[in-house]
């Protein structure tokens, strides 16, 4: 048997997982339990918008400080612990 989850039930998993990614922060490598890679950038706060349809709010307007000009930034690490991961986009 094949299970499609709502949108409904899905909202809800956005809701329990925007609640544990409190913050950003920036990783020269693949970010993992430790926080190793982590680029010299300070942490940010995130508040994620409500989500709908299943997916997350978009972020915007987080600027990072303390990190490189233009230095290398591959991925965004959220949570302290890292148990999301997200490709950041170079500017």
């Amino acid at each position: 048997m094949t299970i499609f989850p709502n949108d409904t039930l899905l909202n809800i998993g956005v809701v329990a997982m925007a609640a544990a990614a409190t913050h950003m922060s920036l990783h020269t490598a693949t970010p993992n339990d430790s926080g190793s890679n982590a680029s010299a950038a300070s942490r940010v706060a995130c508040a994620w918008p409500a989500g709908s349809a299943g997916d997350f709010g978009t972020l915007t307007g987080k600027a990072f400080t303390g990190g490189a000009a233009n230095g290398g930034r591959l991925l965004v690490g959220l949570d302290r612990r890292h148990v999301l991961r997200a490709r950041a986009r170079d500017r």
